[in-house]
Parts: structure tokens; C-alpha cells; sequence
């Protein structure tokens, strides 16, 4: 990953939503460098998905707890079942 790998990066965990224009214009390259260089560092894994910042207190959600779970019996399967089931929580971050 070079500098402007990076400063690619850089701009989109700013504001994922930017057009491909706008982002190439931050960084100083041409349109179509700069979708190659997105779809590259997609490619690489470097970039692995675009998400939405969410507002929890728009959402009337204006608790949060950091929860401690002890699985019983201690086993790898049992563990990823559990964690598996909580992904599928929509409350659960």
C-alpha cells in the first residue's frame, strides 16, 4: 500500500458516501485512477465494506452495556453457535 493507497483509505473512512469524482479530486488523481485504485485496494482486502453510522438515541436506544457470558460446556462449536445467534440480534453491536 502506497501514500495514495492510503490516502484513498484515509478519505473514505471520512465519508464513504463521496462520489468517485469527489474522492479523486481529495486525493489529486484522475476519475478513473482513482476507481481503479478502489476497486484494487477491494480486491486486496484492504477495503472490506461500507457501512452507515447509526444514531442509537435516534433509534430510542440510550443504553448500552458491554456484557461479560460464560458458555457452558467450554467448547469451540457451543461458542460459535452462541456468537452466531447474537449477530443475528439486531440490538446487538
Amino acid at each position: 500500500m502506497d501514500e495514495l493507497d492510503a490516502a484513498i483509505v484515509d478519505q473514505l473512512q471520512r465519508d464513504a458516501r463521496q462520489t468517485n469524482r469527489d474522492l479523486a479530486a481529495a486525493v489529486g488523481i484522475a476519475p478513473s485512477t482513482c476507481l481503479e485504485r478502489v476497486r484494487a485496494l477491494r480486491e486486496r482486502g484492504v477495503i472490506t465494506g461500507f457501512h452507515a453510522e447509526i444514531s442509537l438515541p435516534a433509534l430510542n436506544r440510550h443504553v448500552q452495556a458491554l456484557l461479560h457470558v460464560q458458555i457452558r460446556p467450554l467448547s469451540r462449536p457451543v461458542i460459535e453457535a452462541f456468537k452466531a445467534h447474537l449477530e443475528t440480534l439486531p440490538e446487538v453491536l
